[in-house]
């Protein structure tokens, strides 16, 4: 009888650790996303240019940090919303004003320093939704301003002519 116990018993914590274990494996965790977007801004050199960026999500947003790089070169960084940097970086913050606000909207101005595409790119992040939890970027984009040159400035540098005027040279 002892014999037929134990296997009864060991048949029931066996049965026991099936029926446990069983759910952990079928979990699903469903992890929301986010997405950055920019817009691509054209202007003449030497004003100011703004540049708009937006993280929308499915899920309610709790609060972003995202982290800009620049070309310090043609763009000069001015001011923005929840945003603050220089020489070629930017850190953009924000927070959700309402339980069920799904997207932010950073607007940011740059003076143009000279002719010439300037991207605009996305170095990290950290985006959450409103119950503290990661968002998974989804899509990560970049903006391109693009900077020309005022009318009538020419690419060509080159020398066109040369003239001697008349006159005395002092000394010979």
């Amino acid at each position: 009888m002892n014999r037929k116990l134990k296997k009864f018993i060991a048949g029931m914590v066996l049965a026991l650790m099936v029926l446990t274990a069983g759910p952990c494996g079928q979990l699903t965790a469903w992890a929301a996303d986010a997405a950055i977007a920019f817009s691509d801004p054209s202007v003449m050199e030497g004003n100011d240019v703004t540049v708009t960026m937006k993280v929308a999500s499915g899920a309610a947003l709790g609060n972003a940090e995202i982290m800009l790089a620049y070309d310090s070169n043609i763009l000069e960084f001015i001011s923005g919303t929840g945003a603050n940097g220089g020489a070629g970086a930017v850190k953009v913050q924000g927070t959700a004003d309402s339980a069920d606000q799904k997207s932010f909207s950073f607007t940011l101005k740059f003076k143009t320093l000279q002719a010439g595409n300037a991207a605009i790119t996305v170095t990290s992040q950290e985006i959450y939704d409103a119950d503290s939890q990661p968002l998974t970027l989804s899509k990560k984009g970049t903006s391109t301003v693009k900077v020309t040159s005022p009318a009538g400035a020419s690419a060509d540098a080159a020398l066109k002519s040369l003239k001697i005027s008349p006159g005395t040279l002092t000394p010979e």
